[in-house]
């Protein structure tokens, strides 16, 4: 937004999202909705964004060098590459889910949950995918869970894990499966927050409910128009900080959740 769309960015380049609270956030009408749309198809990487910006497509060749990317790091693993393209398929299809080792293990011909683990960690440690950790409000640590939630580093980057999930090589844009990006695309801006807790979802047993995101001591629920469930609202209200985010104001939150675009102002609402 800062580089390519100046003028909108100006009246916000300034806030940061600890100093401003729900009303404010719902009193705003900035409509970023297409520029969300071009983040959501190439993501933080340079390459891709500059080629879409002078091309209005990216490249098969930066398609390719992704895709080597995504596969070269299960090379060491004796796993058929039908095999590997199963997982990552699961890995989109349950996009946005709490899921176990053994969803994703189902539909592919992978025997063991284990090889799955082994899989998605070697993934992990080449930062191509973030296992979230699920944070517990009452304990204030994180807790060891069965279902994990699992998302690309970056829109991009599950388009390519798309590619290779539904072996799809050339027309890319025409060819991909439509995938649910928002929370994909929103948790890649925690990334650029500096000296931030690690980025974690919310579940409670009592309540048998979940929030999106939390870190930074605040949460965030993403919801498309609606409010958040009974339950959910009373997670939210034990975070010190907590945002209901709608489809209209997304792209504008996760735009003040970043860091780096200038010093903090001393705006309150």
């Amino acid at each position: 937004m800062d580089f390519f769309h100046p003028d909108k960015a100006a009246a916000y380049q300034a806030v940061d999202f600890k100093q401003v609270n729900q009303r404010w956030l719902d009193d705003q009408k900035a409509d970023w909705a297409g520029e969300w749309g071009h983040y959501k198809l190439t993501g933080g990487i340079p390459r891709a964004v500059a080629e879409f910006q002078t091309r209005r497509t990216v490249l098969d060749a930066t398609w390719r060098v992704y895709i080597d990317w995504i596969l070269g790091t299960w090379s060491k693993l004796r796993t058929p590459e039908r095999s590997l393209a199963a997982v990552a398929r699961r890995l989109c299809e349950t996009l946005n889910s709490r899921v176990s080792l053994e969803t994703i293990k189902k539909g592919t011909d992978v025997q063991s949950a284990n090889t799955i683990r082994a899989l998605l960690d070697m993934q992990e440690d080449h930062f191509s995918i973030r296992v979230l950790p699920r944070y517990d409000l009452q304990k204030g640590k994180f807790l060891p869970s069965k279902l994990k939630k699992i998302y690309p580093l970056d829109p991009f980057i599950a388009r390519i894990w798309a590619a290779v999930g539904w072996n799809v090589r050339r027309l890319f844009e025409e060819s991909l499966p439509a995938l649910p990006l928002d929370e994909c695309a929103f948790l890649s801006q925690t990334f650029r927050r500096a000296r931030t807790n690690e980025v974690s979802y919310l579940y409670s047993d009592a309540a048998k409910a979940e929030v999106d995101f939390y870190f930074d001591d605040c949460g965030f629920e993403l919801k498309s128009n609606g409010n958040p469930t009974k339950k959910q609202a009373e997670i939210l209200r034990q975070c010190p900080q907590s945002f209901v985010v709608r489809t209209a104001n997304l792209p504008l939150m996760a735009y003040l959740i970043g860091e780096g675009r200038c010093e903090p102002s001393t705006y309150l609402p």
